[in-house]
């Protein structure tokens, strides 16, 4: 077995900070969430209670520990490979969404390893995605204490600031990034909210308009952009911008919010009632699958939250967030639950929400693990009649009947 490089698990922590600053994007203007317990976390603190430690707890290593890691992360910095390993784990268990457990396995670490810096920066990275922001902020300035040379894996710490309300921290640290050279979006798109909360529409607006620039297929970006230029009566190029968001979000609520104010301010009644109707529909769904999702990032082996996310983005008809939530739901069947009812209850799902693609693979899925159920055949030849698939309805449909008359 090769031997695991720390160079390479650094270049994996950065991947991971950044997904994890990122996530929170399409929430961060218009939340705020506060430092405190969140939804679920109840059960999760008596299966996991590292839950309710606070990272200032965690033991310091002696000075000049981590020197040659701050000298030269890239280059290997000292790690052992126990400690390699360890971090390897922890990246796992947070790309598997098993937060609590990732912040379990980072706590182990940094109590048998003091003041690892790149643990530091797994743990502020998850507890950001826990909402733990104070907790975040915390750790994550350890790291840069640890490792002031690595201040563009940060940007989590960018976004803390702001989510806590510290504008001006923000917008410093944000700056502080882009010196770096390190082109990222999502801090782009950071300093142009951290100006806008700051009251300068002029700045957010340049800044949010260079995030389109970079990547045309950010909703938020031209969410935002419509709601400055209707804040300041530009009726016309506001519409375009919440027009293209609604494409790029179809299933966001507060598009189609701003797409009614809007709608009536130009005085398009028709598409204004359209548009409240499409808002009024979604919003509720939302709120509750918004609620749902925090609650999974504390339990996230929980069965029935992840059914329900199942149902309600089926609900919602957001085919593509539904395929990926399909994983977790197969993943977390207790075994009293029927494997084939899960499998058949994602392809309808996804049938219901016309993800073709989604639900072929689904299908094939189903033949691959229950070549000899009736049942699973049945349903395939319904699925396959549905899309007109002659060959593969007289396929399921042949095997289907063998399997009966056994």
């Amino acid at each position: 077995m090769k031997p695991r490089r720390p160079c390479h698990v650094l270049l994996a922590l950065a991947a991971l900070a950044a997904q994890g600053a990122g996530a929170r994007a399409q929430e961060a203007h218009d939340e705020r969430v506060e430092d405190a317990a969140q939804p679920g976390a109840e059960g999760a603190l008596e299966s996991n209670p590292v839950l309710a430690r606070r990272p200032h707890e965690l033991p310091r290593a002696p000075d000049g520990r981590w020197k040659a890691f701050a000298a030269g992360a890239s280059a290997g910095g000292g790690l052992s490979e126990a400690v390699a390993g360890a971090l390897d784990e922890a990246t796992e268990l947070y790309a598997r969404d098993d937060y609590p457990a990732a912040l379990a396995r980072v706590w182990a670490l940094l109590e048998a390893e003091p003041d690892v810096p790149p643990g530091w920066l797994v743990l502020g990275t998850v507890y950001f995605r826990l909402r733990r922001y104070e907790d975040a902020r915390y750790a994550l300035e350890r790291f840069l204490e640890l490792a002031p040379d690595d201040l563009w894996r940060t940007q989590a710490l960018a976004h803390c600031y702001y989510s806590l309300g510290d504008y001006e921290r923000a917008t410093e640290h944000y700056t502080a990034i882009l010196a770096t050279g390190v082109p990222s979006v999502e801090v782009l798109r950071g300093l142009a909210l951290s100006a806008l909360a700051r009251g300068d529409e002029e700045r957010a607006l340049g800044l949010l308009r260079s995030v389109i620039e970079r990547e045309p297929g950010h909703a938020e970006a031209h969410r935002v952009v419509a709601r400055i230029l209707f804040d300041q009566d530009r009726l016309d190029e506001a519409w375009a911008f919440v027009a293209r968001a609604r494409e790029l979000a179809p299933f966001d609520p507060r598009t189609w919010y701003l797409a009614t104010r809007l709608a009536f301010a130009r005085e398009d009644e028709d598409e204004a009632r359209q548009s409240e109707a499409r808002w009024r529909e979604l919003d509720p769904l939302v709120q509750e699958l918004r609620s749902v999702e925090a609650k999974l990032r504390w339990s996230p082996t929980s069965f029935g939250l992840h059914v329900r996310r199942v149902e309600l983005l089926a609900e919602i008809g957001d085919g593509r967030a539904l395929e990926q939530a399909a994983s977790g739901f197969l993943a977390t069947r207790p075994a009293e639950v029927a494997a084939l009812e899960c499998e058949l209850f994602v392809l309808d799902a996804l049938v219901a929400t016309g993800r073709e693609e989604g639900a072929r693979r689904a299908a094939k899925r189903i033949e691959a693990r229950f070549p000899e159920e009736s049942e699973a055949w049945a349903r395939l030849e319904r699925f396959y009649a549905g899309l007109r698939d002659r060959p593969a309805q007289v396929r399921a449909g042949e095997r289907r009947r063998r399997l009966e008359q056994r």
